[in-house]
């Protein structure tokens, strides 16, 4: 999502500012553009951020920075936006663009990072929830089957016993 607005961001702010009057085009853009954008950056986000805290402290931390982050870059766009147009009337789009890129760098390299061992993501899951892929790879096999739901088992008492 982070990549598709540092593509769009201008684009999109290129076409507003060539026809502010055309309403099917300014809906397009705007309803349609910016909200799949939106939708696709605003779901993503807490899968990742949500896995970078301990379960213990997960749901305040991740309030918190969401929050800190909105306040900050919520509140200052808006102003930031508007001195751009001072620069050039595509000013609002840079900053999108500009925005964008910035996130999708920052997640890059925090993945490159991760996977080099030079950091570690506190808890993002090798495999996914529920063990699916074992499950979903066991289908038609019940020997399979029966082996992954006795892993599944074994790993929720040791987990049952980590959390206690």
């Amino acid at each position: 999502a982070a990549a598709a607005l540092a593509v769009c961001g201008l684009p999109f702010f290129m076409v507003l500012d060539a026809y502010p009057t055309n309403v099917p085009i300014v809906v397009a853009v705007v309803g349609v553009g910016y909200a799949i954008l939106g939708a696709l950056g605003g779901s993503t986000f807490f899968f990742y951020v949500v896995e970078l805290f301990p379960t213990s402290v997960r749901g305040a931390a991740v309030g918190i920075s969401y929050n800190i982050g909105f306040s900050v870059f919520g509140g200052l766009a808006p102003m930031l936006c508007e001195a751009s147009l001072n620069g050039s009337a595509l000013g609002p789009g840079l900053v999108l663009s500009f925005g964008g890129l910035l996130t999708a760098v920052t997640v890059l390299t925090a993945q490159i990072c991760h996977s080099q061992g030079l950091v570690k993501l506190t808890h993002v899951r090798e495999q996914p929830y529920f063990s699916s892929s074992a499950l979903c790879g066991a289908i038609g096999d019940n020997s399979k089957a029966k082996r992954a739901q006795q892993t599944e088992s074994s790993e929720g008492d040791s987990t049952a016993d980590e959390s206690s």
